[in-house]
C-alpha cells in the first residue's frame, strides 16, 4: 500500500523504476497500461521527488502509443502530487475534451473536483459533482457511452470516490453540516435526521440495497473525521468512529493519528486521552508513539498553563483600584 511506505521504500521503489524503464528503452520494450499505472502511483505516492521520473515515464508511454483512460488518470494525480495542480488541470481538460481519445470516468470526475476544491471555486466543484449525479447510476462500459472513441461528458457512473472527493471539498470550506448530508445521500437514506438515525436505520436494515448500491469506505471516515478534528470538533471525531463498525469498517492508527493533533490534545486532552484508550480496549488499535508523545507533551503544557491562572488569582488586583 503505497500510503505506508517509508522514505526509503519509496526511495528503492524510484531507483526500480527507473532501471525498468532503462531497462526498456534498451531492450526496445514497451510499457503496458496496467504496469504504467502501478508505476505512476508509486510516482504519485513519492510527491515532489516522483515527478521527475512521471514525466519521463509518460514520455515513454506517449512513444508507446498508451491510450488508456486510468493512464491519463494516474498521470494527472502525479501532478497533483507533485504540488502541479495546473498542469494536473490540463490533463483533465485534455481527457474531458476528447484530445486523448478517452473518455472520462468517475475518478477523472473526482480529480476534477479535488482541483476545483484546491482552486477555491466550490461552485465549480458542485456542479461536476450535480454532473455526475445526474447520470446514468450504474457501471457502464467505455463502448455504452463512447462515439468515435469520444466521451459523451456526464455519462460517468457516480461511485464512492466521488463523494470522497466532495466530502473532502466541503470539508476544505468548513461545511461540516453539508458533508454529514451528503453522507446520508451516499448511503442512499437522505431522509435520515441525524448520524444516530442513520446507524439506527443501517442496524435494523443491514447494508443490502440502497438505490445506487453505494456503501462508505474507509476514505469516506477519513475525509469525515479529518475535516471534524481540523476545526477542533473531537466530540464530532469520536461520534463518527464510534458509527463505522454499523458499516462493516474499524478505525485504525491513522484515524487516532488525525484526531489527536498537538492543538486538539491542548483543547481537549481528557477526550483525546480516552479516545487512544477506547481505541486501544475495544478495537485492539495499538497507540502509536507520536500520539503518546503528543498527548504528554500537551499535558505538560496544560499543566503550565492552570499552574498560571492560579498564580495570576492569587494576586492582587489593581483593576479597580483608583
Amino acid at each position: 500500500r503505497l500510503g505506508y511506505y517509508t522514505p526509503a521504500d519509496l526511495s528503492t521503489l524510484r531507483q526500480m523504476a527507473t532501471t525498468l524503464v532503462n531497462t526498456l528503452h534498451r531492450r526496445g520494450g514497451t510499457l503496458s497500461p496496467a504496469l504504467l499505472v502501478q508505476l505512476l502511483d508509486v510516482c504519485a505516492a513519492d510527491g515532489k521527488e516522483g515527478g521527475l521520473l512521471a514525466d519521463a515515464l509518460w514520455q515513454r508511454a506517449a512513444l508507446d502509443g498508451v491510450r488508456d483512460a486510468a493512464c491519463w488518470n494516474a498521470y494527472a494525480n502525479t501532478r497533483v502530487r507533485a504540488g502541479h495542480a495546473g498542469e494536473a488541470a490540463e490533463v483533465v481538460r485534455e481527457v474531458d475534451g476528447g484530445g486523448a481519445g478517452v473518455c472520462p470516468t468517475a475518478y477523472t470526475r473526482a480529480l476534477e473536483i479535488r482541483l476545483h476544491g484546491a482552486a477555491g471555486d466550490l461552485a465549480a466543484a458542485r456542479r461536476v459533482f450535480e454532473t455526475v449525479r445526474a447520470g446514468i447510476p450504474g457501471v457502464r462500459r467505455t463502448a455504452d457511452y463512447t462515439r468515435n472513441g469520444i466521451g459523451l461528458s456526464g455519462l460517468v457512473a457516480l461511485n464512492t470516490g466521488t463523494y470522497d472527493a466532495m466530502l473532502d471539498v466541503l470539508g476544505m470550506n468548513g461545511l461540516l453540516d453539508e458533508m454529514q448530508t451528503l453522507f446520508f445521500d451516499l448511503c442512499g437514506h437522505p431522509s435520515a435526521k441525524s448520524l444516530d438515525h442513520l446507524v439506527q436505520i443501517v442496524s435494523r436494515f443491514p447494508y443490502a440495497s440502497s438505490r445506487r448500491r453505494l456503501r462508505p469506505r474507509m476514505s469516506t471516515f477519513r475525509s469525515l473525521i479529518r475535516w471534524h478534528a481540523k476545526y477542533w470538533d473531537v466530540s464530532g471525531c469520536v461520534t463518527w468512529i464510534e458509527s463505522m463498525h454499523v458499516f462493516g469498517l474499524r478505525p485504525d492508527a491513522a484515524i487516532l493519528r488525525s484526531v489527536v493533533t498537538p492543538e486538539n490534545a491542548v483543547r481537549e486532552l481528557q477526550a483525546c486521552g480516552a479516545l487512544a484508550l477506547r481505541l486501544a480496549e475495544h478495537y485492539g488499535v495499538e497507540t502509536p508513539v507520536e500520539v503518546v508523545r503528543t498527548l504528554e507533551r500537551a499535558a505538560k503544557k496544560v499543566a503550565r498553563m492552570h499552574d498560571q491562572v492560579r498564580a495570576a488569582m492569587g494576586q492582587p488586583s489593581t483593576l479597580w483600584s483608583s
